[in-house]
């Protein structure tokens, strides 16, 4: 249990907002790893699909310059849309009234040494932000830094 069919199998067809090109997995060479943590600053370490300009603004992925924001700087930034804060605010009071545990299963892909988040960035900064107690069940892909796999992967070569 825990390869890339069961990633397939748990996480196709939900709510992955990147484009993830499943039928390559395979082709890839991509293999998976399921790691349970409870340190929300491990979590600050991993990379978001957020990115910020030169400035610090910001921006999308594909624009020129733009740069990948761990989950710690995200957490950090003042200047995300309305929108963003909004659902940020009601995450970190949602787990900061929590009782027990903040349980967050995050899918990811991990190349050369980088983790991306490939879905729940709003829920993995919020409780980077908040420190609850926190249970994180991080289903990683291992593959290579290949953009037709995953067009963001660009950034983590």
């Amino acid at each position: 249990m825990g390869g890339p069919a069961d990633f397939e199998a748990f996480f196709r067809g939900g709510d992955l907002r990147v484009p993830l090109a499943w039928d390559r997995l395979a082709e890839a060479g991509c293999t998976a790893t399921i790691e349970v943590g409870r340190s929300a600053a491990e979590l600050g370490e991993c990379h978001t699909t957020w990115y910020a300009d030169a400035g610090g603004a910001a921006t999308v992925w594909d624009a020129p310059g733009a740069r990948p924001l761990r989950v710690r700087e995200a957490g950090a930034l003042q200047n995300h849309d309305a929108r963003r804060t909004e659902r940020l605010a009601e995450y970190v009071r949602d787990f900061a009234a929590a009782i027990g545990p903040v349980r967050l299963v995050l899918p990811a892909y991990t190349v050369n040494g980088d983790t991306l988040l490939l879905d729940g960035a709003h829920r993995a900064v919020a409780a980077w932000r908040a420190r609850p107690d926190l249970r994180v069940l991080l289903w990683r892909l291992h593959g290579p830094a290949d953009e037709k796999l995953l067009p963001h992967l660009r950034h983590h070569r």
